[in-house]
């Protein structure tokens, strides 16, 4: 029992520590918190060299890079980490959201609004996502996003929800059968939810390939596509050379009765999209997690 009151109280004192770190960045100019959250993204990086080394060895096999260049590309994705999530917790209120954000393509996306029967977006983990559903938020789009909770370590997940609620509007559901009926609801009223579809499904996966690596995919979006009828339109962030940020929207999905060969189709665009900017992905999330052992033992390129 002592042990446990020991690590309570560590908890809150880690808490205070980030409540008093977040003050700080919002009080920072915008280029000094992006170039803090670069320095910790790398330091976090350099203290992970276990799972570092297997997210190398994944950079390798699934892009073709070599050792050193595999290297660059997760060092610079634990530096984008770091910048989001600084970038995300600076932000003092609602009216900062269209200065760090841009909407590209939105014609795409009201064009499936008109149908009346809601929209999914498929999206991944790329750029500043957090700021992007905020963005949506700020321009008026119906935003629903199904997430899964984390361990509320030290309060983290407390402090997250708490900026998402003050800076984005955005509905969040919860990935567990109790957000079912809500992930029902938003769509028979002909709004927007939005799916992260690059991450691992583990149990309730169907395997297949995310490139040529063995994987589970998840099913959920093309199993509400088809009983709602409704859009699928894929929506990504990114940020370009000059470090400003933009969500783009790409036409409608023509995806496939059969769900192996959607799965396919949607594998293929988010694929493509990391090719573009694999230091801007999330590999630490670990897409091929449930499936190591098979990744483990398959020959590599």
């Amino acid at each position: 029992m002592s042990f446990l009151k020991d690590k309570k109280n560590i908890n809150k004192f880690y808490a205070k520590l980030l409540k008093l770190f977040i003050t700080f960045i919002k009080k920072l100019p915008h280029g000094i918190v992006i170039r803090i959250g670069s320095f910790l993204g790398v330091v976090l990086w350099f203290f992970s060299y276990r799972r570092v080394s297997r997210l190398e060895t994944y950079c390798v096999s699934s892009l073709g890079l070599g050792v050193t260049l595999s290297r660059k590309v997760i060092k610079d994705s634990y530096a984008n980490m770091g910048r989001l999530v600084c970038e995300f917790f600076s932000i003092k209120s609602r009216e900062e959201v269209p200065k760090l954000m841009s909407l590209v393509g939105e014609d795409n996306l009201r064009e499936a609004l008109k149908k009346g029967r809601g929209v999914i977006i498929m999206t991944a983990h790329l750029g500043n996502w957090e700021i992007a559903a905020a963005a949506g938020c700020y321009h008026g789009y119906p935003l629903h996003v199904i997430y899964t909770p984390q361990r509320n370590t030290a309060g983290v997940e407390d402090v997250l929800r708490e900026q998402r609620e003050k800076i984005s509007g955005i509905g969040f559901i919860s990935s567990d059968r109790t957000g079912m009926k809500e992930v029902f609801r938003v769509l028979e009223r002909g709004e927007i939810l939005v799916i992260l579809q690059d991450l691992d499904a583990r149990a309730d996966g169907v395997e297949s390939e995310f490139f040529g690596l063995p994987a589970k995919s998840h099913i959920g979006l093309f199993k509400l596509s088809k009983h709602f009828n409704c859009p699928v339109i894929p929506g990504r962030a990114v940020r370009d050379e000059k470090g400003e940020s933009f969500y783009i929207f790409y036409p409608q999905l023509s995806l496939d009765e059969d769900i192996e060969k959607s799965i396919r189709i949607c594998n293929n665009i988010l694929e493509s999209w990391i090719r573009e900017h694999p230091d801007q992905w999330m590999w630490i999330l670990d897409r091929w997690k449930s499936m190591y052992d098979a990744v483990r033992n398959r020959p590599w390129k």
